[in-house]
């Protein structure tokens, strides 16, 4: 087989920012250690080991974190961060387990898992079980959910659609804070330009100016980060596309930045609830459904029982290339009213 590659997000430590905070302070208080002889290497020792001991907590935090996987003819390689890739030949794997929550895999070297977060985790663990003959083309093919089953779980007609999507938008936040965030970083540059331009420029000597240049970096990077960075992450969060899910007896149609993709109710893999908004794995995509969309209880009721159905023993319907024509959005009023007509779930 080619080579596949399972790539997953690496997760940053939890209270980055106040680590960040303290790598960057300390850094600048160990440059005290280039302005005086005596008191400088105390207040430099101080800030350096404060600084060495957010750096050493983050490579912790990091050291043996999974970031992906590699399937190939010679079996599966697991990447961690900061450790050497560790292979499983084909010959040492026993067993492959596939639940919602991810994928556990018996081998000679002992147990491995990787979570829904892995995209595509549960095609990863479907082409092990193929591999290994265990797939589901060796087992005993289900029962069909008749689509009146589907539609009833998402409480629509057989012919209609179920639609959940974000309420309102962030235009309107983008174009309050656009204002302040190009203010306050003029006003942050006007500050520290002298420093930088002082330091670059002096006649100091060279231990002097490293130190200068450490301090004023270290500094405005905290000030830069702590305001301007932050009003211009809550603006491309804000205009970030919003993507929606329209849901009918086939699967979800899910609007991204770049069209439509359309899922069968066969490609759903899991639906947790993780950080406060619902994660559906779906083929190789992350789906997210936040708690507070319309519609998004019946639609994350309709994935659940899906998946209960699955756990039954029971197929769920699979899918096939879906037209351009079907997934437009650029009807009339009057098509729009008659599928309006086809919902029967009320908002929430």
């Amino acid at each position: 087989m080619a080579h596949e590659h399972y790539a997953r997000p690496v997760e940053p430590p939890a209270g980055w920012q106040a680590q960040a905070f303290l790598i960057l302070w300390g850094l600048g208080f160990g440059s005290a250690v280039f302005f005086a002889p005596l008191i400088g290497l105390l207040f430099g020792a101080i800030g350096f080991v404060v600084a060495g001991a957010g750096v050493a907590n983050v490579c912790r935090h990091y050291r043996g974190q999974l970031r992906g996987l590699r399937l190939d003819d010679t079996g599966l390689t697991i990447y961690r961060c900061l450790v050497r890739p560790r292979h499983h030949s084909w010959t040492t794997i026993r067993e492959v387990e596939i639940g919602d929550r991810g994928v556990r895999l018996d081998t000679l070297q002992g147990t491995v898992r990787w979570d829904t977060e892995v995209l595509g985790w549960r095609r990863l663990g479907l082409r092990i079980q193929e591999a290994l003959g265990q797939g589901a083309a060796a087992q005993p093919q289900g029962e069909a959910v008749d689509p009146t089953v589907v539609a009833g779980w998402l409480g629509i007609a057989p012919d209609g659609y179920l639609e959940c999507r974000p309420r309102g938008g962030g235009g309107g936040i983008a174009l309050v804070l656009a204002p302040a965030w190009l203010l306050v970083t003029a006003a942050l540059v006007a500050f520290y330009r002298p420093f930088f331009a002082g330091v670059l420029s002096g006649d100091a000597p060279r231990g002097m100016r490293v130190g200068m240049l450490l301090f004023t970096t270290a500094h405005a990077s905290i000030f830069f980060g702590t305001f301007s960075g932050g009003l211009l992450l809550t603006i491309l969060r804000a205009l970030r596309p919003r993507h929606g899910i329209r849901a009918d007896v086939a699967g979800l149609h899910v609007r991204g930045l770049f069209g439509w993709r359309f899922h069968a109710w066969d490609d759903i893999a899991s639906v947790v609830m993780q950080d406060g908004r619902w994660q559906v794995a779906a083929g190789d995509d992350e789906l997210v459904i936040e708690p507070s969309w319309q519609n998004a209880s019946p639609l994350v009721r309709a994935l659940q029982q899906a998946l209960a159905a699955r756990r039954d023993g029971r197929a769920l319907p699979r899918g096939g290339p879906i037209p351009d024509a079907a997934l437009s959005l650029a009807r009339d009023r009057g098509e729009e009213a008659q599928a309006e007509r086809g919902l029967s779930v009320a908002d929430g």
